[in-house]
């Protein structure tokens, strides 16, 4: 087993190391108001998640609860004549803020601003959120920079991050003492590595509630006549959980009814592997989405 574990830790360094792009930033915005509509905020999150995804560094993603957010003031609105009809135009600042939600804590801030015109004030909002441009040096620069800072973050206080998770494995609440190790990035020092086996641990812990959990969706998933997505579900059940030979017999039945040929069955590690990763960002996810905040625009 002590083996089994080294092997998953060694895989996890090196699936980390090999990828250029190793962090992840969430989106929150604002909630929608009468000016601020969701047609507006849908322009914004997709500048957003553009911007991020053009940084060599980073990208959007739900592998912690660092985000990235704005404010926003509309520093003059007014109308013009423009032929036919008078035309909205606004003249606002945002101010970019990366931040962990869990702390607060600040990593960066960058402002900017832009021009929007339209019909009216909150189609002018919209169309200056159109400006924001996915290879402004400015915004690449700051993104880069906030990534150090969140690194130097966490090398000053990774144990703490590990305290925590190992306070909520106690609690038994492994969803969130999994995240909260996943969320350890590498930043060359030994703590990674520990993140990784602790990980792996509280998953170990967890197998049980997983197992039930995951079977439950998987038979659901066969009644549903849904082969593929029911295959996808026991994959995620570890062979070492007390329900694996439950989940031989289901695959072997499901083989009938989905070519599987293409789809060989994942070792041991990479099922813990893609299991830790699917808790953590769900649970991360999950926390991202649900915040927002209330934003007043004069």
């Amino acid at each position: 087993m002590k083996n089994s574990l080294l092997l998953l830790v060694f895989a996890l360094c090196h699936l980390v190391n090999a990828q250029n792009k190793d962090f992840t930033l969430g989106v929150v915005l604002p909630a929608p108001s009468a000016k601020l509509t969701e047609s507006a905020l849908h322009k914004l999150e997709t500048k957003f998640i553009t911007v991020l995804n053009k940084n060599t560094e980073l990208q959007y993603g739900f592998s912690n609860d660092i985000v990235i957010t704005p404010r926003i003031n509309v520093e003059e609105s007014s109308m013009v004549q423009g032929g036919l009809e008078n035309i909205a135009v606004v003249k606002l600042e945002i101010t970019y803020l990366i931040k962990q939600l869990s702390s607060t804590e600040s990593f960066g801030s960058l402002t900017k601003r832009y021009t929007g015109s339209g019909k009216n004030e909150s189609l002018a909002i919209a169309n200056a959120f159109s400006q924001i441009k996915s290879n402004d040096k400015a915004l690449q620069d700051f993104l880069s920079e906030a990534k150090q800072n969140i690194y130097s973050y966490y090398n000053q206080n990774c144990q703490k991050v590990l305290t925590k998770a190992a306070n909520m494995a106690q609690l038994n609440d492994h969803e969130q003492a999994i995240s909260l190790a996943q969320s350890i990035p590498d930043t060359g020092n030994s703590c990674y590595a520990t993140a990784q086996q602790k990980s792996i641990e509280y998953y170990a812990s967890y197998q049980k509630k997983l197992c039930t959990k995951n079977m439950a969706n998987a038979k659901a998933e066969i009644a549903a006549n849904n082969f593929e997505q029911a295959l996808y579900y026991l994959d995620m059940i570890d062979p070492s959980s007390t329900c694996f030979a439950e989940v031989d017999k289901l695959i072997a039945q499901l083989s009938t009814k989905v070519d599987r040929k293409e789809k060989q069955a994942l070792d041991a590690e990479n099922i813990r592997l893609k299991a830790m990763q699917e808790i953590s960002k769900a649970y991360f996810q999950n926390a991202i989405q649900t915040t927002t905040y209330s934003i007043i625009l004069k």
